[in-house]
């Protein structure tokens, strides 16, 4: 008994957010409550094992448990805990959490224990709704048009609570643009200033995220941030145009108005030229190469996935335009060069290498550790069998070119693979391939 009263008790949130109470490898969910007593049971339904504790320290200890103990679930669930409080309680985007809480696993020394909760840990798809959901507790409910958004109070500052958000009182529909007067400064005292658009990290309500940046100390650094109107490029050309010996470039992807016609290039992709050059064509299949670069949209994506094919697999250009011909699955002719490049890298992959290329697009594409992906392989697999193995699968990623790069020395690598190509990957395996993929893994 007095043994049993010095032991610090731990406790952990079940995904409703309720305390369990963790002991010896078990958990215990609250049975009854009496006074300042409060009887627990163990968590599995056909288990008899029992505690009791008394303001906060345990008291009793009932029947033994029938099962094992599963230290390794009950660190998944800290991880778990970790990640939604994280979540509710910081800005960082939600996978980014997920990744910073699966590379704090990586140890000196991978031992079996380390595996175990790998394996046991939910993957980011299988987590993120309730993550995303933890967020919102403490978040307004997110505009459904732009007109709906009210921004106020501490939404409007920066973390040590400057003036962020800019008044935009004069523009229709109105515009968020954020910088502080430190950044204002800057940006007026520089000679050059360079603008760009981001579509991929952008909120969905906007068509694209617009920054300004200017060098400080010789150094580059974004200054002002806009979530601009679809017409904001117009805006900017009318308002210059009333200026002379002014000359500008501007580079988008969207249409503009009939008022610049006579301004406006339009570049497709690649010239004929420039592609027919690409794909290293001699005279005899001049001809095949430029219907090649016509079927391809002259895109440059395309035109390297089917540059990679001819060089690896030693076909003329008329044989992978059949091949080309051949494949159904997609309706863009660059998504089919993909497909084919993925099917000729999966003819040198072994069983084992083609589930870990499957189950990439579900990790972050930008960021894979090495130990994630030894970890997908099956158990039965020596340590010294996944090296060689993943060593080799990351070999013929490289050659086909369906990997950017590789950064860090052995188990400290990291993966950063194209995500047009690993969409390709996830959209060519169907449902239920993806199911056992992921049910014999994880």
């Amino acid at each position: 008994m007095a043994n049993a009263q010095v032991q610090t008790l731990q406790y952990a949130q079940n995904k409703f957010g309720i305390d369990s109470l963790v002991l010896g490898g078990h958990r215990y969910r609250v049975k009854n409550k009496r006074n300042n007593r409060v009887y627990w049971r163990c968590t599995i339904p056909a288990c008899p094992s029992t505690v009791n504790t008394h303001e906060g320290h345990l008291v009793k200890i009932g029947p033994p448990h029938n099962h094992q103990a599963n230290q390794s679930k009950i660190e998944v669930i800290k991880i778990m805990q970790t990640m939604k409080q994280r979540a509710k309680n910081e800005v960082t985007p939600i996978q980014a959490i997920y990744e910073e809480e699966l590379v704090k696993l990586r140890t000196p020394e991978w031992n079996d224990d380390t595996k175990q909760i790998v394996e046991q840990l939910p993957t980011y798809y299988s987590c993120k709704t309730s993550l995303y959901h933890q967020r919102a507790l403490d978040r307004p409910v997110l505009p459904k048009t732009t007109i709906d958004i009210d921004l106020q109070d501490e939404w409007c500052l920066t973390t040590t609570r400057q003036q962020f958000l800019l008044p935009s009182d004069n523009i229709y529909p109105p515009m968020l643009i954020f910088s502080t007067t430190n950044n204002l400064t800057h940006l007026a005292a520089a000679n050059t200033i360079f603008c760009d658009g981001t579509f991929y990290s952008c909120p969905t309500l906007f068509h694209q995220l617009y920054t300004v940046h200017a060098m400080i100390d010789g150094s580059m650094f974004p200054l002002v941030f806009v979530s601009p109107r679809n017409d904001l490029i117009e805006i900017i050309l009318r308002q210059l145009s009333e200026y002379e010996n002014v000359s500008i470039i501007v580079t988008t992807s969207q249409s503009l108005s009939n008022d610049f016609d006579k301004f406006v290039i339009g570049l497709q992709g690649m010239t004929e030229t420039e592609a027919v050059r690409f794909l290293n064509a001699d005279d005899s299949s001049m001809e095949k190469a430029k219907e090649l670069a016509r079927r391809l949209s002259y895109l440059p994506d395309g035109l390297v996935f089917a540059r990679t094919y001819l060089h690896t697999t030693k076909i003329s250009i008329n044989t992978y335009i059949e091949r080309l011909e051949n494949i159904t699955s997609t309706d863009s002719a660059s998504k089919k060069a993909c497909e084919m490049i993925i099917c000729e890298a999966e003819d040198s992959m072994s069983a084992n290498e083609k589930k870990v290329l499957h189950l990439m697009p579900y990790l972050n594409t930008d960021n894979i550790p090495i130990f994630v992906l030894k970890s997908l392989l099956p158990n039965t697999l020596s340590r010294k069998e996944k090296a060689i193995l993943i060593d080799h699968f990351l070999r013929t990623l490289d050659k086909y070119s369906l990997i950017s790069h590789i950064t860090g020395l052995d188990e400290h690598r990291v993966v950063a693979a194209h995500r047009f190509t690993l969409m390709i990957v996830k959209a060519s395996s169907t449902a239920i391939e993806r199911e056992k993929i992921i049910y014999r893994n994880f």
